[in-house]
C-alpha cells in the first residue's frame, strides 16, 4: 500500500502544472482500460459522467459486464473515483488533454495497483 502511495506522488508530482481551461467537462462519456500494473493487457469499458460542484456521478459498465454505479469528486484537474466493480476500486488521478488518467486500488482485497485511463470521446 506505502509503495502505491509512493507511485500516486511520484506521477502526481512528476506532471507539469495544470492549465487552468484543463477542467473536467460536465458530462461526457469516456472509453476506458483498467489494467492490473505491469500487465499489457486489461479490462475496455465504458464509463459515463456528470459532474457538478466538484461531485461526480455516473456509470460504468466493462466491455460484455453489467452496469455499475461511480461515485467521486473533482477539484478541476484531480480526478477520484469510486467503482463498484473490482473489489470496490478506488482511482486518483488527473484529467489531462481530454483524459483521465491515474492508478487505483480495491478497497476490499488485496494490494493489487491498477492503472486507469480514461480518454473522452463524447458530451
Amino acid at each position: 500500500m506505502l509503495h502505491a502511495l509512493a507511485l500516486l506522488l511520484a506521477l502526481a508530482s512528476s506532471s507539469p502544472p495544470p492549465s487552468p481551461a484543463a477542467s473536467l467537462p460536465p458530462s461526457g462519456t469516456y472509453r476506458t482500460e483498467i489494467r492490473k500494473r505491469f500487465e499489457a493487457f486489461g479490462y475496455a469499458g465504458e464509463l459515463r459522467l456528470r459532474v457538478a460542484h466538484g461531485y461526480i456521478n455516473g456509470t460504468y459498465r466493462p466491455e460484455g459486464g453489467l452496469v455499475t454505479p461511480v461515485t467521486g469528486g473533482t477539484d478541476g484537474t484531480h480526478v477520484w473515483l469510486d467503482f463498484t466493480t473490482f473489489g470496490s476500486l478506488h482511482v486518483e488521478g488527473r484529467f489531462e488533454n481530454g483524459r483521465i488518467v491515474g492508478m487505483g486500488t480495491p478497497r476490499s482485497r488485496g494490494t493489487t495497483v491498477y492503472v486507469f485511463t480514461a480518454t473522452f470521446e463524447r458530451p
